[in-house]
């Protein structure tokens, strides 16, 4: 965050909001500020690349930064700086902008919420979800692998299901 905040209130506040929101950079290249509710902390999209519109809950970080950002009609952001996102992105090894999206969504499902809630806040299905986005960490794998271990060592008999 360090180096977006470096390259300036606008491409801040475009790596803050992905990474705090999930949002699509598509979504957020088309943000209006008609979508902008500061009051509530909102974005409301009307449409987005699955067709509905969804409500997209800011932080406080996100609020603030948009609030900083010089007032363009009807975008909110009506240029991208790419060559300020493209140093930004350059300075972290391997770094994409969608890499945000997919690091929110990892986050949420590490910190427990659930599929069909993150798909909601993500703006698409919770297949999508787990076919594209969730892979759990080493940590987690080994804890899964771990509790079956303990599971059959509890004295608990297994079936085995054999087809044929």
């Amino acid at each position: 965050m360090k180096s977006a905040r470096r390259a300036g209130p606008v491409v801040y506040w475009i790596v803050r909001t992905l990474h705090d929101t999930g949002m699509r950079p598509s979504e957020l290249r088309s943000l209006l500020w008609s979508q902008v509710d500061f009051t509530e902390s909102v974005f409301s999209l009307s449409r987005t690349k699955t067709g509905r519109g969804r409500k997209i809950y800011c932080s406080p970080a996100v609020i603030a930064a948009t609030a900083a950002l010089p007032r363009f009609e009807p975008l909110v952001c009506p240029t991208w700086p790419i060559r300020s996102l493209v140093s930004v992105c350059r300075s972290i090894r391997n770094f994409k902008l969608y890499d945000l999206r997919k690091n929110f969504i990892t986050r949420a499902l590490e910190q427990g919420a659930d599929v069909s809630i993150v798909a909601r806040a993500a703006g698409c299905s919770p297949q999508t979800i787990l076919k594209f986005y969730a892979s759990p960490p080493d940590h987690a794998l080994r804890a899964c692998f771990l509790r079956a271990s303990l599971y059959e060592r509890s004295g608990v008999q297994l079936k085995l299901i054999h087809d044929g």
